[in-house]
């Protein structure tokens, strides 16, 4: 790699984090009451949320930080709930099924910036009329309105602006999908092409909500194991390289990022095992520090 090459992607990558950083600062959350990380992942809550008992993957905060959403169950194969956390005056709840979950096949729960929507994944094979993919719910005055389908798919996040970021599925397809919001209606899914749609098989994207940076799961040819990558936005719109985190987080497969609405840390589904798994957390530094290559 030239050295201006170099210098210019790591002023992109500089760019990118105060951008992100500007979007997201001003809140404060006290995560549970968790001493936060530093660039060592480490499990979440352990014993609360995080437990020897059940797999817990995939999570999500509202964007004031008194909810913390989270996928439960014995495996995933046997229906698996989407549990939550509220913090009132006396601190946190111990983590119950959500109001929305625990009938059918639920997982992958991500709320949207703007607290709006929480869009989730849900199948169920018992029942033929519940649609398997992408499902919405609309933030209503007394919680959470009644999900509803919303297409093909899997594992949504969303920038501040409403663009759509998800895994394409079905009909032999796979890929990084994107629909922007017009209107109130999101446009037909187009695939993101560049660095994302190259042949590895991408899955799992995690926008930031300014949009500058792209975090992804797929494998790792170096490693042959599920790994995180990061793409950052150039400045003509197109994404940058998908850089693998590595053995910068820990020696396992991983997938299912989300971001903390402060902006600081990372959290992801770790896999201790095929029959386990836990919530890790990061500090979100790691993301601006991996290696140039």
């Amino acid at each position: 790699m030239k050295k201006n090459q170099a210098c210019q992607i790591l002023m992109t990558c500089f760019m990118s984090f105060f951008l992100f950083m500007s979007c997201t600062s001003g809140k404060k959350i006290d995560y549970l009451g968790q001493e936060p990380p530093g660039l060592e992942a480490k499990v979440f809550a352990p014993g609360i949320v995080s437990t020897e008992e059940f797999m817990e993957a995939s999570c999500t905060f509202s964007p004031d930080g008194k909810e913390f959403y989270f996928t439960r169950g014995k495996s995933f194969q046997a229906r698996p709930e989407i549990m939550v956390c509220r913090k009132g005056n006396k601190g946190w709840s111990s983590p119950e099924t959500a109001s929305f979950s625990g009938v059918h096949f639920d997982f992958e729960p991500n709320i949207t910036p703007d607290g709006k929507k929480m869009f989730f994944m849900r199948f169920d094979p018992t029942n033929d009329q519940i649609k398997r993919g992408l499902w919405v719910m609309e933030r209503e005055k007394e919680g959470w309105g009644q999900p509803r389908y919303f297409g093909p798919g899997m594992f949504a996040t969303s920038t501040l602006d409403g663009t759509l970021y998800y895994t394409i599925t079905g009909e032999g397809k796979r890929g990084i999908g994107r629909s922007h919001l017009v209107n109130g209606r999101y446009t037909e899914p187009e695939y993101v092409m560049g660095s994302v749609g190259n042949p590895t098989p991408f899955g799992h994207p995690c926008v930031s909500p300014d949009g500058s940076f792209l975090i992804l799961d797929g494998q790792n040819k170096e490693t042959n194991r599920g790994d995180l990558f990061v793409c950052f936005r150039q400045e003509d719109g197109t994404w940058g390289e998908a850089i693998p985190f590595g053995n910068q987080l820990n020696n396992a497969h991983k997938n299912c990022v989300s971001l903390s609405p402060d902006g600081k840390y990372l959290f992801y589904t770790h896999f201790i095992s095929n029959s386990k798994t836990d919530i890790y957390w990061v500090s979100t530094e790691v993301i601006f520090r991996l290696k140039t290559k």
